[in-house]
């Protein structure tokens, strides 16, 4: 090989080879990069590689295998944390499509122990990953102070950007343009970039600070629109550049055009163009700069098309979908595609052509299988065969696609899904807002008043969640310490510095929808799927028009929210009436209309004004509402709500009042946030509800009585809403799945409107206190609930398996806690003698890793990962309501709970033997011993979950109200807080105490 002619001949006679096979040996550089691909990872590297991915998955979950594609950028978002001094490993990662060593690294994690090595390579690998294991201390691999911590990372998600932010020990310090207050975001989580997108972005995450520049430099960014992943910037007159996917969104802050298509502008600003690209350049045009962009040869199925849903499991699709096959060759010829459905598998053959790509569609692919005709959604694996050197599909290319698909689905007009046939694989109780109609047929409940809606299917023993979009425009606000709630069509948002890091963001399917943000129209900010996502700062600016409206295609406009600045009244004073609401209201300046919205049950909404002086309001004021000046007084009104027209059931009365010489209403709250509002009913003309109404009017009831309101509203609220509430609740649990729904309604979030410390007052404990003692089943319908604390609940309705060792969401921690464990291993026994006691006990000999907690997302269960982030929820719960510090202001929305609260927290403390009082950790390292408060309310949750499994709730509750000197009516007050506090820890409890039941 002393010669050039001899070297390139062997290197032709290499790739020929890598051809018959599939494997790729186009678009490097060097032919030495192509014999460094396919050598891979020297042993000597694999400490550094699989460092690098234990870190990866410490900081953004575990390697996802269900597709080649997202985990080959696992493996690549892997490379970060490799030292920069190592560069042969990351060439050889790079250019690996199969994501092969990732792919080996999720099988040794799934079960160290089962994993069985099927060569030399695999043994390596496994003693080097144990080595690794037993060397790395967990803050090391977690990004604490003795390596660099995890950045966040820029994704496309959901048709807007984001900012995805890694799993940290404590909260993430984010500084947005310079600003000098900081965010402070849980980690683990996406956080919505507002429009106009922050040109630079500092962090702090485990006392490490970093920095990011987001188009700054006049470029553009790319990003994949079918992954989300950022690819790169394009700098401004770049030369031709080869991109790592085919279908992606390009960024910029500047106009620009791709292949003659101009790009968006959804904000000032704020650009956005779309493109698919293959083999052959296409031009981008940025400032009069043209730079081409191609796919850069790579190996690849995808599945486009007839998307049904998104899930965090992956897309559902329908049988129009099609299969795309890229081979990274550029030839014509003919490639297999193994699909297998079940226990069936057979190959479809595709065309592929001159550049290497093909595709099929989704009813040839299903064609011939059984188990499709039944048209029940299904799990579909597909993967790329290698031809071998006579043509015929010989093995597996490494390149695969696990899909969901639903073969009979047929359409949907958005409320009503239509299939061949009835779904039978549905899993009902763990549904929301998801039914069947009259027909069998799947449909939204198309009340609305939510964004999504969860349908959760069984697939091959698995119950995988599904989420259906709203098929209309659908608006919500992100706060600032990450909790999302909807907002309600027409809402009049008080908002002010405290929250100008808000998010508001608007979804609209209508792709020829316009908005007019104050005044301004933008004409296409949802085409291609986008989100608009407004900053709360630019909406602080004063402006001529404060509303947000949406213009439909069909000319038709929407208000979707008034920005308006609340009111409060200096004194109200509630008038004795017959069948009528008569109020007396002080204000600190001329008021010169009033209006009322009266919405029922249902979610009807009645609109009324009146005026007050000379100008006019625009409806004629109806019969039941009367309101005039008091006592010739411009600050002061008397208004009255007759009740005989009502006849369906309560109402609530939401003020509003238009002070003089200003447009627009503006709502009755004081600083606070209480909301001023009143109660109206006619118990003459309430009739009988039916079952199919209950559980809607029993949500609206929930979702008021979630509000703070101001103490002299309170009386009327609580003496007509709270008792249809409860007798409402009570016929809902005698129906199937009624206590699960009571269960989820008990965590809706307060309103927008409320102080972030704001806790619900009531809570379904005090009309069902064996709410929590329902059968197992009944907590199937908690998966479907947004409130994580309350979907952990969810698995109790698994621990009555006969084999709870096949269980694999357990901790082992658990099973350490049974008396015949040993007998159990030895002889395949039954499991039993489970002792809470001695689980107790261990629980702090394997708790190692005091940062555990800030990692923990949803499995395994009861192990000091779950039991630490269960504690961390409530210590930043008792943080923000303002309960149990030493600085506590005497005065404040919870102050008055907190005392009794303490008594029966005590109280259960004291009733606890001493071997079943829960340990807790300590809240930092510098802690000598645990907060006395969390001691005792992890005693209460105990006793509590341990009475409601033990169907024991009546006792307990007697005994622990005696010992703490209150009625048992105030013992469940005050345990309702605490659910509230802690919702994470009760269900620890909960599943704790499940066990102890099932394997006594």
């Amino acid at each position: 090989m002393d010669y050039q002619p001899h070297r390139k001949e062997l290197f032709r006679s290499f790739c020929a080879v890598c051809d018959r096979f599939g494997l790729p040996t186009r678009g490097f550089d060097r032919d030495v990069d192509v014999y460094l691909l396919h050598a891979g990872v020297s042993q000597a590297q694999l400490p550094h590689l699989i460092d690098a991915f234990l870190r990866q998955e410490a900081a953004f979950g575990p390697p996802p295998v269900e597709t080649t594609v997202l985990l080959n950028r696992w493996e690549d978002d892997a490379l970060y944390f490799l030292p920069p001094a190592v560069n042969v490993l990351r060439r050889a990662i790079l250019w690996d499509e199969t994501a092969w060593h990732a792919a080996l690294f999720a099988r040794i994690r799934q079960d160290p122990e089962a994993f069985v090595p099927a060569n030399e390579f695999e043994r390596s690998f496994k003693e080097v990953f144990d080595q690794r294991l037993k060397e790395t201390r967990p803050t090391s691999s977690r990004g604490g102070s003795e390596a660099m911590a995890p950045r966040p990372r820029l994704h496309w998600q959901s048709g807007g950007l984001v900012l995805r932010l890694p799993r940290s020990e404590g909260r993430i310090r984010l500084w947005l343009d310079g600003a000098q207050r900081p965010l402070r975001l849980r980690g683990g989580e996406d956080w919505t970039l507002p429009q106009p997108w922050p040109r630079e972005l500092r962090w702090e995450i485990s006392g490490q600070t970093g920095q990011l520049e987001l188009l700054t430099q006049g470029g553009c960014a790319a990003f994949d629109r079918i992954t989300g992943h950022y690819l790169r910037e394009i700098p401004r007159g770049s030369v031709d550049i080869e991109l790592d996917s085919t279908d992606i969104v390009l960024l910029a802050r500047a106009p620009f055009s791709i292949a003659g298509e101009p790009a968006l502008e959804p904000e000032a600003d704020s650009f956005v163009g779309f493109a698919v690209l293959g083999p052959r350049p296409l031009v981008l045009d940025l400032d009069g700069l043209q730079t081409g962009l191609k796919a850069r040869p790579r190996r690849r199925l995808s599945l486009a098309g007839d998307e049904i849903a998104s899930g965090p499991r992956g897309a559902l699709h329908g049988c129009s979908a099609r299969l795309r096959i890229e081979t990274g060759l550029g030839r014509s010829e003919t490639r297999a595609v193994r699909v297998t459905l079940g226990v069936q598998s057979r190959l479809v053959e595709v065309s592929i052509s001159d550049d290497g790509f093909g595709d099929v569609g989704m009813e040839e692919v299903l064609a011939g299988f059984a188990e499709a005709e039944a048209a029940d959604p299904v799990r579909l694996r597909m993967e790329l065969m290698a031809p071998s050197a006579d043509g015929a599909a010989s093995h597996a290319s490494g390149i695969a696609l696990a899909a969901w698909v639903w073969p009979g689905f047929s359409g949907s007009d958005g409320i009503v899904f239509h299939s061949e046939r009835q779904v039978r694989n549905l899993v009902q109780d763990e549904c929301l807002h998801v039914g069947r109609d009259d027909q069998g047929r799947l449909c939204l409940e198309p009340g609305g008043g939510y964004s999504v809606a969860r349908v959760v299917f069984e697939i091959e023993g698995v119950h995988v969640p599904f989420d259906l979009p709203w098929p209309d425009v659908t608006v919500s606000r992100r706060r600032a310490e990450g909790s999302v709630a909807p907002l309600p069509l027409g809402t009049r948002l008080s908002v002010g510095e405290d929250d100008r890091f808000d998010t508001i963001s608007i979804r609209c399917p209508d792709q020829k929808a316009q908005l007019i943000i104050r005044g301004r129209r933008e004409e296409r900010p949802f085409y291609g799927g986008l989100t608009r996502s407004l900053a709360v700062r630019d909406l602080l600016a004063p402006a001529s028009d404060e509303r947000v409206l949406l213009q439909r295609g069909n000319g038709s406009e929407v208000l979707l929210f008034e920005l308006v600045a609340a009111l409060a009244p200096q004194a109200i004073n509630l008038l004795p009436a017959r069948n009528a609401i008569r109020l007396q209201l002080k204000f600190g300046e001329p008021v010169d209309a009033v209006a009322v919205e009266v919405e029922n049950e249902t979610g009807a909404v009645v609109f009324a004004e009146a005026a007050l002086r000379h100008r006019p309001v625009a409806t004629r004021r109806p019969d039941w509402f009367h309101a005039e000046v008091s006592n010739n007084d411009a600050n002061g009104l008397e208004l009255t709500l007759d009740t005989d027209w009502l006849d369906d059931g309560p109402c609530l009365a939401r003020l509003l009042i238009r002070p003089e010489g200003r447009d627009g209403w503006r709502p009755l709250r004081n600083s606070r946030g209480d909301s001023f509002a009143v109660a109206i009913a006619n118990p003459a003309a309430e009739g009988f509800v039916q079952d199919g109404e209950l559980q809607r009017r029993f949500e609206a009831l929930s979702r008021w009585l979630s509000d703070c309101y101001a103490a002299e509203c309170w009386p009327t609220l609580e003496r007509t809403l709270v008792p249809r509430w409860q007798e409402l609740g009570c016929r809902l649990r005698e129906l199937h799945g009624g206590d699960g729904t009571v269960m989820r309604a008990a965590c809706l979030p307060p309103p927008d409107h409320a102080a972030p410390g704001w806790v619900p007052i009531l809570h379904p404990l005090q009309f069902a206190p064996d709410l929590y003692a329902a059968a197992p089943q009944a907590f199937a319908a908690l998966a479907a609930s947004v409130d994580p604390g309350v979907a952990e609940m969810a698995a109790l309705a698994t621990l009555n398996t006969a084999r709870l060792r096949e269980l694999s969401h357990l901790h082992p921690t658990v099973y350490l806690a049974f008396r015949n464990l040993q007998a159990a291993r030895d002889k395949g026994a039954r499991l039993e003698g489970f002792d809470p006691a001695r689980f107790f006990r261990n629980l702090p000999l394997v708790d190692g890793d005091p940062s555990a907690g800030w990692f923990w997302r949803g499995t395994p269960l009861l192990g000091p990962d779950h039991w630490r982030a269960a504690h961390l929820r409530l210590v930043e719960r008792l943080d923000a309501a303002g309960l149990f510090l030493d600085d506590t202001a005497e005065e404040g929305p919870n102050s008055r709970r907190q005392g009794s609260l303490q008594r029966l927290m005590h109280a259960a403390w004291t009733l606890a033997p001493e071997k079943l009082r829960p340990p807790v950790p300590r809240r930092s390292q510098e802690s000598e011993e645990p907060a006395q408060v969390d001691l005792w309310g992890s005693a209460l949750l105990s006793g509590f979950a341990q009475a409601s499994r033990m169907n024991e709730v009546a006792q307990y509750v007697d005994t622990v109200s005696t010992r703490a000197g209150m009625p048992p009516a105030q013992a469940l007050t005050s345990i309702a807080f605490m659910l509230r506090l802690a919702p994470e820890l009760f269900a620890f409890h909960l599943l704790l105490w499940q066990i102890a039941k099932e394997r006594p």
